[in-house]
Formats: structure tokens, C-alpha cells, sequence
């Protein structure tokens, strides 16, 4: 069973207390919490989704390594789900590679998710939508100069997702505004 979506919530906010949101100075939690939210009103909908989208970013920024998901009780499928969502092409794992090159990167492996395993990338593909069009709203108020380039590297993901009507609706509303 694991933990509830409640216990999930509790563990990121923790795991991420230290963290403000780029721009705004907000705790961080709320963006995997906006995430989550918006994960829940999709068709596709079930808690494991759910916290998936809550610990999306917990790997990735916080240090929490997927054994300590597994021990903690988080199941297989949602330890999937998190490593799709966790960038391989970071920067510091590949210094030599401007940021055009990494995200480059990360299309191709989303493409080959979507060949290998479709109803992971599906599930996957929900939660990444939820995190482009929160981080979109964001980066469009508070950095105009930065929106031209994420809202390119929005659009290419774009490209290798699954669509769910609800979020990819949203997600390509407010990227069809140039600025």
C-alpha cells in the first residue's frame, strides 16, 4: 500500500522545506503541489498518479535517491513514473553540453519511453504536462526574456507526449501567447 497521498505530501513538503520558488520566493512545495492538483483532475486519475506528481522533483533537487522511495513503500510503478520525470541530462552530470544539446537529450529518451513502456509513458506524460504548464505560468510573468527559449523547449516536449485533453489544452493555451 505505501504511503497515503496525505503521507506523500508531508515527505515533499519536508524534503523540500528549504527550497523557494525561483521568482517568487515561495515555499517550493506549492509547485509539486500545483502539479498534483492539477494531475487529480484528469480522466487518467489515481492516487499513485498523484503522488508521483508530488515527489517529481524530489530526486532530482532534493538528493532522495529512488532506494529510499522503495524503502519508504512508494511501489514500483510509481518509482518509474518518478525516474521518467527525473532530467538525466542535468548540468552537472553534463558540463560540456549547452542546455539546447540536454534538452535535446531528454526528447530523445521521452521518445524512446513512449516505444518501451506506453503506459508508463503515458502516466508520466500526464504529470511532466502538469509541471511544463505550471513552470510556464511562471517563467511567462517573471522572466519574458527566458520565456522565449522555455516556451521552445515546452513546444518540442510537447511533441513527445502523451495528450490528455484537459492538460495539454492548457499547457498549449498559454504557449501559443508569445510573450
Amino acid at each position: 500500500m505505501g504511503p497515503s497521498v496525505l503521507q506523500t505530501a508531508l515527505y515533499v513538503a519536508e524534503k523540500h522545506a528549504k527550497q523557494k520558488r525561483r521568482y517568487t520566493d515561495d515555499p517550493y512545495i506549492n509547485h509539486p503541489l500545483a502539479v498534483a492538483v492539477m494531475v487529480h483532475s484528469v480522466n487518467e486519475y489515481s492516487d499513485d498518479l498523484e503522488k508521483a506528481a508530488l515527489l517529481h522533483d524530489v530526486v532530482e533537487d532534493c538528493g532522495v535517491t529512488f532506494e529510499e522511495l522503495s524503502q519508504m513503500g512508494f511501489n514500483g510503478f510509481i518509482c518509474d513514473v518518478v525516474r521518467c520525470l527525473t532530467d538525466v541530462y542535468t548540468k552537472d552530470a553534463f558540463p560540456e553540453n549547452n542546455r539546447k544539446d540536454r534538452k535535446c537529450r531528454e526528447f530523445l529518451r521521452w521518445n524512446s519511453l513512449s516505444k518501451n513502456n506506453e503506459i508508463l509513458w503515458r502516466y508520466a506524460s500526464i504529470v511532466k504536462l502538469a509541471d511544463l504548464y505550471d513552470n510556464a505560468c511562471s517563467i511567462k510573468k517573471y522572466d519574458p526574456k527566458f520565456w522565449i527559449t522555455y516556451r521552445e523547449e515546452a513546444l518540442e516536449m510537447n511533441k513527445f507526449l502523451y495528450k490528455n485533453d484537459k492538460i495539454s489544452s492548457l499547457l498549449m493555451f498559454i504557449l501559443q501567447e508569445k510573450t
